[in-house]
């Protein structure tokens, strides 16, 4: 989807997981203002609740009394209603039979990002500088981590659980989980947990436009096998590929990614044989062999070529590096590009 100054795609995929319970929007708003939103929700015991979170946030966000004026409040509010709704529409308060999700939102309204988060999801942000010569440190000052992931060993989300008279178990074997169980601190849904202090309440952040060549929303399913740094590198790869510029690297890691950036791009399809090649560059830094994605909602097709270059193609390679990463969760991604990164 294009806006006036930027361009917007997304991508999920399965990946090792039996089905999908991620859910992503990318919708132009007119009324009461003009604006994109885009959005990301990880499902969790189930598809209920970011099923429902993709078909009314937006609708709830732009009804709100304040918005436009105060995005911040008007966020919060919008979260919450949601999150009230959905559990009174579930009308479960049984642990096996009630679904959650995070929630991680853009708007971008006039020369403004606002990011509001409940959950584990995240906004990364960045700019784009394909002259550079890549490291991890190098892509530090240009990739930005927006949002917090809200998980339950955090001291102020611990605190705040034990206040409720519930308790986070920590183990080495596992992560961080409000009694025991769940692993995020703030959801929309979970409605066994709201007693035990996790809340859908987002943290509100706003970023200027002139700050920003692209922007990042996904789910766990991306973050835990790649940082904020590699994913910006990405975007990087594809972006100097698009302006026959071959980005340089001096970090082993980053080469490989840079390699399977490549393969990918000249992938037809993104399951053909230059994309398995591209998986098994990856496996070399990745936690397991070689593992071949077949997911059909990720393959690509590419009307023009200038489409191998989208930001809905960045999405997918994302999705694929994540997976041949060894990322053992859903994976989804909504990924939005400046305009003026591909000359235009």
């Amino acid at each position: 989807m294009q806006t006036t100054e930027f361009y917007w795609g997304a991508a999920s995929t399965c990946g090792r997981r039996p089905s999908n319970e991620d859910q992503h929007v990318v919708q132009s708003i007119s009324k009461p203002v003009s604006c994109t939103y885009a959005a990301v929700f990880d499902g969790h015991g189930g598809t209920g609740a970011s099923e429902y979170s993709a078909a009314n946030l937006h609708n709830t966000l732009t009804q709100q009394k304040e918005f436009p004026d105060n995005v911040p409040k008007s966020m919060q509010q919008a979260f919450n209603i949601t999150d009230r709704n959905y559990i009174k529409q579930e009308g479960s308060a049984d642990i096996f039979s009630s679904a959650g999700s995070t929630a991680i939102v853009c708007l971008h309204i006039g020369d403004k990002f606002f990011f509001g988060n409940a959950g584990d999801s995240r906004a990364v942000v960045g700019r784009i500088d394909v002259n550079l010569n890549f490291t991890p440190q190098s892509l530090k000052p240009i990739t930005k981590q927006v949002s917090t992931d809200h998980k339950p060993h955090i001291p102020e989300e611990k605190q705040r659980i034990e206040q409720y008279g519930s308790c986070v178990i920590e183990s080495n074997d596992d992560c961080s989980r409000v009694a025991g169980m769940l692993a995020v601190s703030r959801a929309i849904g979970d409605a066994p947990f709201k007693g035990c202090g996790v809340i859908a309440t987002p943290e509100v952040f706003c970023v200027q436009q002139v700050e920003v060549d692209y922007v990042v929303l996904a789910c766990d399913g991306l973050w835990d096998v790649m940082t904020n740094e590699e994913v910006g590198f990405v975007l990087q790869c594809v972006v100097g590929a698009f302006k026959n510029k071959q980005v340089q690297c001096s970090d082993q890691r980053l080469n490989c990614i840079k390699n399977a950036v490549a393969l990918f791009l000249q992938s037809d399809n993104l399951q053909d044989e230059s994309s398995k090649l591209a998986e098994r560059e990856l496996a070399k830094i990745g936690q397991y062999d070689y593992f071949s994605s077949e997911s059909a909602d990720v393959k690509a097709q590419y009307p023009t070529h200038d489409d191998k270059f989208s930001p809905q193609n960045i999405g997918r390679i994302l999705a694929k590096t994540a997976v041949a990463l060894g990322s053992e969760d859903n994976v989804s991604i909504v990924v939005g590009v400046r305009a003026g990164c591909y000359g235009k």
